[in-house]
């Protein structure tokens, strides 16, 4: 496979224009900027297996910050009751949170190695 080692040169754009191309790569299914310009520039068409595997990693993340979201209400949860006396909570209530916590972390843990 042959490496990338040539750079275009440095072009000029307005910022409505650029601001254009962000838009486009934000809906685009490419990884990075340059695979985006790439694309744009070589009129490089990407297959169906490309777009749902960039599909699936945007969807991994959105899941991963919702994750981080809920992670983060239970760990604030978690101190409330531990420092507030006055805060009654059942044991299974308790063990509820506990698991929860511990499942958390397993999807978490899932995730990292995908």
């Amino acid at each position: 496979m042959e490496k990338r080692i040539l750079q275009l040169p440095r072009i000029r754009l307005k910022p409505s224009e650029r601001l254009l191309l962000d838009e486009d790569f934000k809906t685009s299914f490419q990884p990075t900027f340059s695979d985006f310009i790439r694309q744009r520039l070589l009129d490089k068409k990407i297959s169906r297996s490309q777009e749902l595997r960039y599909k699936a990693l945007l969807n991994v993340g959105n899941l991963r910050r919702e994750l981080n979201a809920i992670g983060n209400n239970v760990n604030q949860i978690a101190k409330r009751l531990n420092t507030e006396q006055e805060i009654f909570i059942t044991g299974t209530e308790r063990t509820t949170l506990m698991h929860l916590d511990h499942l958390l972390t397993q999807i978490k843990s899932t995730l990292d190695e995908m």
